[in-house]
């Protein structure tokens, strides 16, 4: 007899009680989801949000991928003929098993179990639904080696079939899940729309929360300004007075007059301007 003794599972706590609670917190979660964001999600998204959260993922080995690794070691066997234990060589072997699941049901007894619990060290990942179960068998090296493997196979057996009989509970669970948290929606609908109609008759204004996101992001139109005409330029009008227009005539009128009375004094100068002219 080894003093060993193993890590047992599905002994801590019933799991029956802890799926009735987890159904109940569900329509809980719904009211707790904050009014703006409600307001601000249909029935279906706030109905997967809760559904993800509240939906219990049941054990399964991975029996396919396990591995082993055995070492040497020294063990204590109770030693006959006197009381006390005595150190013997022994071989140890480890077993891993990868699992998909919520870890926390690895310590929870289903409604129908047997009297022995299956052992085995929990090893989970960063999440809660997979990691690895260590199942540690300890012998004098001695012993005959098949009694690793029906140690091991027993030890399995016991776990696949607490497993099977928690997915029965589980199962049952997760389908009452759908229409609590419908109808946990439905409920939340309908007393924030009694609040609103309590908010219209009044005609008051509610207080917003520091911080609490709008429902419905302002949109600013852009109003198109039809711009004012342009003054009008002003135009320079460039002209004379009669007086100085009649002045410029007997002007050209007395010098006309000046060359035909002597053409012969101007007729160089008349030759001189078509040329530069031209």
């Amino acid at each position: 007899m080894y003093n060993r003794i193993p890590d047992l599972l599905f002994s801590d706590m019933s799991l029956y009680s802890v799926l009735e609670a987890h159904i109940k917190k569900a329509q809980q979660k719904v009211d707790e989801i904050p009014r703006e964001k409600f307001l601000a999600s249909s029935d279906e998204l706030i109905f997967e949000h809760v559904w993800e959260e509240r939906f219990v993922h049941a054990l399964v080995l991975q029996e396919d991928a396990m591995t082993m690794k055995d070492e040497e070691i020294q063990i204590e066997v109770q030693a006959f003929l006197r009381d006390g234990f005595v150190k013997v060589p022994g071989i140890k072997v480890t077993v891993s098993i990868p699992y998909t699941g919520d870890s926390n049901l690895w310590t929870m007894r289903p409604s129908s179990s047997s009297s022995v619990s299956p052992y085995g060290n929990v090893r989970r990942s960063r999440g809660d639904n997979d990691g690895i179960l260590d199942v540690i068998i300890e012998q004098a090296a001695s012993d005959p080696q098949e009694k690793i493997k029906n140690e091991l196979d027993r030890n399995l057996g016991y776990l696949k079939d607490y497993i099977t009989n928690q997915k029965l509970e589980i199962d049952v669970a997760n389908t009452k899940l759908e229409p609590i948290i419908r109808k946990a929606i439905g409920d939340r609908r309908g007393k924030l729309g009694r609040h609103d109609e309590i908010v219209k008759m009044l005609g008051i204004p509610l207080e917003r929360k520091e911080g609490a996101p709008s429902l419905k992001q302002i949109v600013l139109e852009k109003k198109t300004v039809k711009p004012l005409p342009s003054a009008p330029k002003e135009v320079k009008e460039y002209g004379i007075s009669d007086g100085d227009y009649e002045h410029i005539l007997s002007v050209i009128r007395h010098e006309g007059a000046t060359f035909e009375s002597t053409p012969k004094t101007y007729k160089g100068w008349a030759r001189l301007i078509l040329e530069i002219s031209y």
